[in-house]
């Protein structure tokens, strides 16, 4: 049927195929969070620099709302990655 060094050598691949898509996607989520950071900062600046020009800072509040979101939901994904990477022990 099944030899265990076959077995265990596949279960060795599939946690490194767990392990190298956790770190990847960790190191995106990191980026994200940076580019939302920057964005979320972009708009601070749009809004504090365009206090007469109401466009200007409905289009700052966007930057700041989107920022915002995109932080929270970078931060999330990245709590679940980490927590489920602690759980499995991978």
């Amino acid at each position: 049927m099944f030899n265990p060094v076959q077995v265990y050598s596949a279960a060795e691949n599939i946690q490194g195929i767990i392990s190298s898509s956790g770190s990847v996607l960790t190191n995106t989520l990191g980026v994200a969070f940076v580019l939302a950071l920057l964005v979320f900062l972009w708009g601070i600046a749009k809004f504090i620099l365009a206090s007469s020009n109401e466009a200007a800072i409905e289009e700052g509040k966007r930057f700041l709302f989107w920022g915002v979101i995109i932080m929270f939901v970078a931060t999330t994904i990245w709590g679940i990655v980490n927590f489920l990477s602690k759980t499995l022990g991978v």
